[in-house]
């Protein structure tokens, strides 16, 4: 009896160390914040300025202070770009940003604006920049989120782009397709992507022709794993023109278990 009831309390003791291992906590940074162009001559122009729009949703907290900022780090990198990856903290990063937005915009538009005849044209110096990130799954091993940037900086049109990302909670590193996939499963796998683009773009009234380059489209590094299969997005312009938007499609576990790595579900704790 006293056998059974340590193994009862050790297998409790086990779980809850499991649990507590890499215990995150996740914060949102709000913004909205509207620049003008010419702010010191803003009673005598046009308001003209730039609208920022942020939400950005970062580890908080986490288990070791250390993988903390080394976790914040690759946030900041795929919410912003690489060159705001080694700021002290997602706050920092954000505001670090707005800061150079604001910066550029003015150095880059405001001499034109000024000198522009054609009040029809204003627009183009209307600018504006939101991006926000989505957690779409997580647990003791693995976070994943995509990143969505829609920007608008004059020209015919904004651009759109989406970043699919998960991260390895143990490594706090970002998952690779060789860390999901098997050394040789690149060409059963870019069939499989193609069958499920020609459905999309028929989905969208549109046929083969609409790409590119059909034959060529393969797997990109742009995807995230989540309990129920593989992401990829190909973005505008990736693999066919502005207008067919960008591409999301979806792989459930069981169409791709052949290919996936053997070790997978059970190294990043998926059940599926």
């Amino acid at each position: 009896m006293k056998i059974k009831i340590t193994l009862l309390l050790f297998t409790i003791l086990l779980a809850f160390a499991c649990n507590k291992q890499n215990k995150m906590i996740l914060d949102t940074i709000f913004i909205k914040k509207k620049a003008l162009l010419l702010p010191d001559n803003k009673d005598t122009v046009p308001y003209i300025n730039i609208n920022i729009d942020f939400d950005f949703v970062h580890p908080k907290s986490f288990n070791n202070k250390d993988k903390l900022q080394k976790l914040q780090q690759l946030f900041q990198k795929q919410f912003l770009g690489e060159n705001y990856q080694k700021c002290n903290s997602p706050q920092e990063a954000i505001n670090i940003f707005i800061d150079s937005c604001v910066t550029k915009y003015r150095e880059i538009y405001a001499k034109s604006f000024e000198e522009q005849a054609d009040s029809t044209l204003y627009y183009m110096y209307q600018h504006s920049i939101s991006i926000y990130n989505k957690v779409v799954f997580t647990n003791n091993n693995l976070i994943s989120f995509y990143v969505t940037n829609s920007s608008y900086q004059g020209g015919a049109h904004g651009l759109y782009s989406k970043i699919l990302v998960s991260i390895d909670l143990k490594n706090i590193k970002e998952i690779t397709f060789k860390d999901v996939f098997k050394k040789d499963s690149k060409e059963e796998l870019t069939k499989i992507i193609q069958a499920k683009l020609i459905k999309i773009i028929k989905d969208k009234g549109g046929n083969k022709s609409y790409f590119f380059e059909f034959d060529e489209i393969e797997p990109n590094e742009n995807f995230y794993v989540t309990d129920k299969g593989v992401q990829f997005t190909y973005n505008q312009y990736e693999i066919a023109a502005y207008s067919s938007g960008l591409f999301d499609v979806f792989i459930p576990y069981n169409e791709i278990k052949q290919i996936l790595k053997s070790n997978f579900m059970e190294e990043y704790n998926i059940l599926n």
